[in-house]
């Protein structure tokens, strides 16, 4: 017989008690129904001999209520090692949650399960987040994977989302927490889990934007239309305005001339003296042509070069070195970050292997409790009995001992006769 509960908002006053702080996780099995009212399910993950993982967290402090709920699906990538994708439940997505006990699930959902199922269903007023892997393509290896890719972008549509759940995984008493946390209406997500940053060992996640197909804009892009002129046709553009002149001996008037391929020269003395100088000094072509070689052509664009022109040279390729070091120490300071935050995820893996130990020991705890309280019942029980018969012994001695009197009596009339009577005799 299954036991279904459906909660409703609770008061405001956040529950301060520290004893609904768990974080539990298991195999499970979801189905949902998409805005067109077409049911789904996904048993098997690719490869088929993994699970789906449901993972649920409640946290409680003096000032505040936590919770998330995820899945976990592993999916082989064509390009990265097998990878999980995630399905996030924030709590401020959810409208409403009920939950039944020994539900009465389909065939695929006991075989990949067992006999004793909970349902988790989550009614949503924003769907579901695809979590992926960030600067990654999502290119499955195989059509297996194709398959649950698609299953897990149709669950991203869902308002309606249904967990199914071995019954060891969450107690009564835990998914009734859940629920009141959740419909309190002052639920908060746990802020480890909205970090992305850290998933796929340091690449990151981020959530899956699914667009229609029939709708090219996305949240993202939707905003003000913004009208764009064409440029002008080549015969409308006429002269631009005059470039001002440039001083030769300012550092901008010789950058421009070294940038057109000519070359600075200081002028000193009157203009015949200067083109006498110019006709009878070799151009740098003409130079290279006699064959002077690339080494004296270079000797002489240096003597001509300005001395903060040197200058420059030299703080450039001290402004490199300096890019240099410090794109070594960013690549240094990547590589840490990559190593801490692997760490850090294997430390939030053993953090839940430890969780799932402790569920584990505080359920056989309770066991034990329940077997030592029946033995102490049985054993009053027997004490009981003991005193019932104690009493009813002494009342039985109390009633026959007049009898025993009278018979020893007699007894020993007769014994008594018939000594007499033996010694009477000749």
């Amino acid at each position: 017989m299954s036991t279904q509960a459906t909660t409703s908002p609770s008061s405001s006053r956040i529950d301060n008690d520290h004893s609904n702080t768990f974080t539990a996780s298991g195999k499970a099995v979801v189905d949902w129904e998409t805005p067109g009212a077409e049911y789904q399910c996904l048993v098997h993950p690719d490869p088929r001999n993994r699970h789906i993982t449901f993972e649920a967290c409640l946290e409680n402090d003096m000032s505040q209520r936590l919770s998330f709920f995820r899945l976990r699906v592993p999916v082989r990538h064509k390009h990265l090692q097998d990878i999980v994708l995630y399905i996030h439940i924030p709590p401020d997505h959810i409208a409403s949650i009920d939950w039944t006990l020994q539900y009465d699930a389909a065939d695929p959902v006991r075989t990949k399960l067992s006999s004793d199922i909970t349902r988790l269903r989550f009614n949503l007023h924003k769907p579901v987040q695809l979590i992926v892997p960030d600067r990654e393509p999502l290119e499955p290896k195989k059509p297996a994977a194709a398959c649950v890719i698609r299953a897990l972008e149709s669950l991203a549509t869902a308002l309606s989302v249904s967990v199914y759940l071995e019954h060891t995984t969450l107690s009564k008493a835990r998914l009734q927490s859940i629920a009141d946390a959740v419909q309190s209406g002052y639920s908060r997500p746990v802020p480890r889990y909205r970090d992305l940053h850290r998933l796929y060992k340091g690449i990151g996640g981020k959530s899956l934007v699914l667009v229609d197909e029939n709708d090219v804009s996305t949240d993202s892009e939707v905003g003000p239309s913004v009208q764009v002129d064409s440029p002008p046709s080549y015969d409308e553009i006429g002269p631009g305005p005059p470039m001002p002149p440039l001083a030769l001996d300012s550092p901008r008037g010789a950058g421009a001339d070294r940038a057109q391929g000519k070359r600075y020269r200081q002028c000193s003395g009157a203009s015949t003296q200067n083109d006498d100088s110019l006709s009878s000094r070799p151009s740098k072509r003409g130079a290279l042509d006699k064959g002077s070689g690339l080494a004296e052509a270079a000797a002489d664009e240096d003597n001509v070069l300005p001395p903060w022109a040197h200058r420059l040279f030299a703080e450039l390729a001290e402004v490199k070195e300096c890019v240099v070091r410090q794109s070594e120490i960013i690549k240094d300071l990547q590589d840490e970050v990559v190593k801490l935050r692997t760490q850090e995820k294997t430390r939030e893996d053993e953090y839940a292997v430890l969780e799932q130990r402790v569920d584990k020991t505080e359920m056989t705890v309770a066991d034990l409790d329940a077997t030592v309280t029946q033995h102490g019942e049985s054993l009053a029980d027997s004490e009981d009995n003991f005193t019932a018969l104690w009493e009813c012994c002494d009342e039985f001695s109390r009633r026959r001992s007049p009898e025993l009197e009278d018979m020893r009596e007699e007894l020993r009339a007769d014994v008594m006769a018939r000594l007499r009577n033996a010694l009477a005799s000749p």
